[in-house]
């Protein structure tokens, strides 16, 4: 089974005010996905968790009046006890307008499609605003993104169109710790 970024498990239900992206280093199973993602339904302020193995992300969703840097503080202690260290990164967020989509088929499309491109950490369309959010590895040359881009979703026959800014944001890296096991996972 594949978990993909539109796996999302809540505690309530959106909107989400904003959300941290964490990549996790030495994410290798579901079982280990699955307690981070746990673990970060646990604290306060959380609404929502997502993630990819294949990926080696986890995206926490924060709720409307939370603080996401006390949601930050509280995973970044939580997880050192399952065995991960958290470092810091900032990527790229980049939005734009797509045209022409009717159905989860061409969201699916898009999504499936960019899903694997070289310094891509996650790609979401949503249907009912036309909005597509690409997030990139900041080492990503993002004209040559937005370009590329551009023509694979024209080459759909869709009409792409970027929004005016880049947002860069920063995020965690978790990583485990050497001797860090999973309770109950085979050796």
């Amino acid at each position: 089974t594949r978990l993909g970024l539109s796996d999302i498990v809540m505690k309530e239900p959106p909107p989400m005010r904003e959300a941290l992206l964490f990549t996790v280093a030495d994410l290798h199973s579901e079982d280990q996905l699955s307690m981070l993602q746990s673990h970060s339904m646990g604290l306060s302020g959380v609404c929502a968790a997502e993630g990819s193995v294949k990926k080696r992300l986890l995206r926490v969703g924060v709720s409307p009046g939370h603080s996401a840097y006390s949601v930050c503080q509280q995973l970044q202690e939580g997880v050192k006890e399952l065995g991960f260290d958290v470092t810091s990164r900032q990527h790229s967020i980049m939005r734009f307008t797509v045209e022409g989509m009717y159905c989860k088929s061409c969201v699916f499309r898009i999504e499936f499609t960019l899903g694997d491109w070289e310094g891509l950490i996650s790609a979401k369309v949503d249907l009912a605003t036309k909005l597509l959010a690409v997030v990139v590895d900041d080492q990503v040359d993002i004209a040559d993104f937005k370009c590329r881009t551009i023509d694979t979703i024209a080459g759909f026959g869709f009409t792409c169109t970027p929004q005016p800014t880049t947002t860069h944001v920063y995020h965690w890296d978790l990583a485990s710790h050497p001797k860090a096991t999973l309770k109950g996972a085979c050796q």
